[in-house]
């Protein structure tokens, strides 16, 4: 019960401020209440806890803090392929790839983004419900609601992309956002890891060129998923993934036995 009247005194502080502002500015009554009832509602929605609102999570180590990290953007990066196959490569790569990631919290009706922005990261959805909607003259790319664990916009990662529909919030949301640049910089830490992100990239690059455009969205690109972007890898960067696995599994089986 204190905690919520604190919350009730703290929203109405905030309202009389903005109330005070459009009053000394001038603003219209049709304005001024348009933007009273959108604040209202959007300073009363429950929004998710975001790791970074965590004070006491600020004093961390970095090496703690990206273990934290790993540990909670895990579960959602690692159902691509790619991010399972820099795990396989470089376990340490693939931990300090979740200080590509950044946390970010919506409420409903928000826009993620439009149609027509640079896109130079990729979206992950943690919680909540969003809809995307392709531009208009969209082909044959439908409006789609999207869930958790759903990525958004992969190609941002591997191309310079331009979006091409809008991404809005039906519920409270939290989204992982990964940036290219940075993820880009870290994978390029380890020589294996660097090689084949560039071959990865390459071949994605090649079968967005040849994707006919009107089935092409932030969500879907044809023939783009994991196994046939590796089938396209030139045999030389296949063989190297296929020698880290096998190094990997005689690994585990070495531990298997030990303790068999």
């Amino acid at each position: 019960l204190i905690e919520a009247a604190r919350r009730k005194e703290a929203l109405s502080s905030k309202m009389k401020q903005l109330q005070k502002f459009l009053l000394e500015a001038g603003v219209s009554a049709r304005v001024s209440m348009n933007v009273q009832m959108q604040a209202h509602e959007r300073l009363s929605a429950t929004v998710p806890v975001l790791i970074t609102d965590v004070v006491a999570l600020r004093h961390l180590s970095s090496s703690i803090r990206t273990e934290l990290l790993a540990e909670v953007t895990g579960p959602y990066v690692h159902t691509h392929g790619f991010y399972r196959t820099i795990h396989v490569m470089n376990v340490r790569i693939a931990q300090t790839l979740a200080n590509a990631i950044d946390f970010c919290a919506f409420t409903a009706r928000d826009k993620v983004f439009y149609a027509g922005d640079a896109a130079g990261v990729a979206y992950i959805v943690q919680t909540g419900k969003l809809e995307y909607s392709p531009a208009s003259g969209g082909g044959f790319v439908p409006t789609s609601q999207l869930t958790p664990r759903e990525m958004i916009a992969e190609a941002a990662l591997w191309t310079h992309w331009t979006h091409v529909g809008s991404l809005t919030t039906l519920s409270g949301c939290s989204v992982l956002r990964i940036d290219a640049e940075k993820q880009l910089r870290i994978l390029s830490r380890c020589e294996k890891t660097k090689a084949f992100t560039a071959e990865y990239a390459r071949s994605y690059s090649r079968v967005l060129r040849s994707s006919d455009y009107r089935l092409v969205s932030d969500l879907f690109v044809p023939e783009s998923d994991f196994d046939r972007i590796m089938s396209a890898l030139p045999d030389e960067a296949k063989k190297v993934v296929s020698l880290i696995a096998m190094e990997l599994l005689h690994q585990v089986s070495s531990v298997s036995w030990s303790f068999g």
